[in-house]
This record gives C-alpha cells, structure tokens and sequence, in this order.
C-alpha cells in the first residue's frame, strides 16, 4: 500500500479501553482474532505517544477526540516529506572512498526506497543525529528545527505513530487474504516498536492491560485538571488571580509596599470585584511565598 495514501488510521489500538462515544465510530478496534504481539505492541505504542506528549506539554485535550488521532498521522506524514526533501539534497549520487554517517545514511533511504516502510527517514535520522562522532549541528541542513536535547524523545513518538501505521496496514491487508503484505506490515510494525521503545525517556510500562489502563486513567486524571484549572483561568475570578499574582510579584520585588498578607488581600478586593474572600486570596499568597501553584504569567 503505497505510503503517500496513508493519511488516516482506521483501527485504533486502545478503542476497547477508550469506549466510542457514537455507535459504529471510526476509528475501528483492532480485531478480536488479531495477533496478541500486534495488539499489544500498538496499544504500547499509543500510551507512549500519549505519555511522551504529556511529558512536552501536549497532552490532548481529550482521548477520546478523533481529530488528535488523525493529527498524529498529519503531523508524521508532514515531517516524514520534510525529512526525505531534505536527505535527497544531501544524498551523495555515488558512495565515493569514505562516505560520512550522514551521506551514507541518506543514501541507503534512497536505495531501499523511501517509500518501502513508513519509518525509513526515522531510521536514517537516528543514525545522524544519535550516532557516536556524528550529530548533526543544531542548525544543520538535517536539523530539521529539531532541538538536539529532544531528538530522543522526538524519534520515540514519531516510531511509535510509524508502529500505529504499520499494523493498520497489516491488518488491512490481512482483511483483504494479503499474506506477504500482513507479514511485511507486522514485521516492519514490530521493529519501529522496538525502536521507539529502546528510546522512550520516560517508558510507558510493559504493555499488558492492567498497566495501560492505569496509565490511561492517570493521563485521564490529568486532563481533567488541566481542563479544571483552564475553565478557571478563562473566568473572571481567573483572570483576577492573574492579576493579584503579578501584583504579588512586584510587592516581593519591592515596588510595592503592604504592611501585611492581610493588608495586600484587602487591596486586591477593592481592586477587583470578582473577588469576595480575603482569606482565600491570602492564602494564594501564603503558596506562593513557598513557591506553590504560581500561574503563568507568560
């Protein structure tokens, strides 16, 4: 299945833990009778992308939200075209006596065909950027705007959307009698898992049921908060408190003066009609003077 028309994912891993929220919802599950090795390494795989992501700050708003699921493969697809644009430039046409890690790597992508597996621009990058004596500079032609301290984690999360990939081929295929195309799909799927997996900073457990659903749950637990404490900043009160923080901040820098907690908290009443409770707004004070839940100003 040529890889320029995989835009989208139509089985989903964990749909049986997630639930549809509408009858008949695509994504599909993966099959009851599929291979256990294929469920359970995408299923890893899906976690991990979540895991790493809420480690970046970019956990999604909800699970549940199919657009997230087809911008993994918007965001892969787009970096994946980017990468083999630039390793075409940089390819040499001919090997010569000593090719460096760089142009041997990008030669071998255009050798085997890039559009042979999904993740063959990751495994070239992974040689380039990872490799003893041969990463690439920060601004390098094959940088590709990617931090150096984030290569790790960035190659873990985009093999693991490549696994996603590679076993909905598989199972694509083995719904259509493919056999030569379920095995080389499961085969590929199977390594970018390894792959993503040796890289993972922070690792998403061992892939039975009971661990990914209590990963799940903890990820559930923080998207509930985040989404709690972005209502609140979004309201009055909230915005309020923002404005009571950066005045808090300029009276501990000293360019403004309160005799006391209290006499600062009485202030911020008058200032601002959303709020009504002095002791509340002392002790927003008392936890940020022990460098407690202060909000982003920025």
């Amino acid at each position: 299945m040529p890889v320029r028309y995989r835009r989208i994912l139509k089985h989903h891993p964990l749909r049986e833990l997630l639930g549809p929220r509408h009858p008949g919802e695509t994504p599909l599950r993966y099959p009851v009778d599929a291979p256990w090795s294929i469920v359970q390494a995408g299923m890893r795989a899906y976690v991990g992308i979540l895991t790493m992501l809420q480690a970046a700050g970019r956990l999604p708003p909800t699970l549940d939200d199919r657009r997230f699921y087809k911008g993994l493969v918007r965001e892969f697809m787009a970096f994946r075209e980017r990468a083999l644009d630039a390793m075409s430039e940089f390819a040499p046409t001919d090997l010569g006596a000593t090719p460096g890690i760089a142009e041997l790597a990008c030669w071998r992508v255009f050798q085997h065909g890039p559009e042979s597996r999904f993740d063959v621009h990751l495994g070239a990058l992974e040689d380039i950027w990872l490799s003893a004596g041969a990463a690439d500079a920060p601004n390098g032609p094959l940088a590709l705007g990617v931090p150096v301290e984030g290569r790790g984690a960035f190659l873990a999360r985009h093999y693991a959307v490549a696994v996603l990939l590679e076993f909905d081929t598989a199972l694509i295929c083995r719904a259509r009698g493919d056999i030569d195309g379920t095995l080389q799909a499961a085969v590929y799927g199977g390594q970018s898992a390894s792959s993503s997996f040796n890289l993972e900073t922070a690792p998403s457990g061992a892939g039975d049921i009971a661990s990914l659903a209590a990963t799940l749950a903890a990820l559930r637990s923080e998207q509930a908060r985040a989404a709690a404490n972005l209502r609140h900043s979004n309201s009055d009160e909230g915005r309020a408190k923002l404005a009571v923080c950066e005045q808090w901040r300029r009276w501990r820098a000293g360019e403004l003066h309160f005799q006391s907690v209290a006499a600062f908290a009485r202030e911020a009443l008058k200032q601002h009609i959303a709020l009504n409770s002095g002791p509340t707004v002392e002790r927003w004070v008392r936890e940020w003077d022990q460098g407690k839940n202060i909000p982003d100003l920025a």
